[in-house]
C-alpha cells in the first residue's frame, strides 16, 4: 500500500490505487507486445521533491504512439470500451492540484506526475496544476 506520507494525506486510497494501477497497466500492456523479452522493461520512480510527490514511469515501446490532447490514443479496435485509463489518471492528478505529462521519446513512453504533498495537498475542483509547482519536462 502506498503510504499517505508519500502520496499526500488528502488523496483517498481509491484514487491512489487507480492512479498507479492505470499507469502500470498501460506500461505492462505496452511492453508485453514486444517480441524480445529484454525489451520488456518498465522503470518506476516515486520520490519526494520539496513538498511534492514526483512520479516518473517509462516503458519500452517500439511502436509509434499517437497522442491526442496530451494522452495516448488507444490502439484497441473497441474504442467505446477502451482508452479511459490515461483520462482517469489525468482527472485524478488534476483533482489533487497536480500535473501530468505523457510523451514518447524514441522507443520510450514516459509518464511524469507531480502531486502536492502534506499541507500543499488538497482536492481542487477543475484545477489543472498548482502554482509554485515544479516544472514537468
Amino acid at each position: 500500500e502506498m503510504t499517505s506520507s508519500l502520496v499526500g494525506s488528502e488523496m483517498c486510497i481509491r484514487d491512489r490505487s487507480s492512479l498507479f494501477a492505470n499507469a502500470l497497466d498501460n506500461a505492462i500492456e505496452s511492453v508485453m507486445r514486444e517480441m524480445q523479452a529484454e525489451k520488456r522493461v518498465i522503470k518506476l520512480n516515486a520520490s519526494k521533491k520539496r513538498a511534492y510527490l514526483s512520479v516518473h514511469l517509462e516503458n519500452y515501446c517500439s511502436e509509434k504512439v499517437r497522442f491526442k490532447d496530451g494522452l495516448p490514443v488507444s490502439g484497441k479496435a473497441d474504442k467505446l470500451n477502451h482508452g479511459f485509463g490515461a483520462k482517469s489518471m489525468r482527472y485524478i492528478v488534476e483533482k489533487y492540484g497536480g500535473a501530468m505529462v505523457m510523451r514518447q521519446e524514441g522507443c520510450l513512453v514516459v509518464l511524469d506526475i507531480i502531486l502536492p504533498m502534506g499541507e500543499s495537498a488538497g482536492v481542487t475542483e477543475g484545477a489543472a496544476g498548482g502554482e509554485g509547482m515544479p516544472a514537468l519536462t
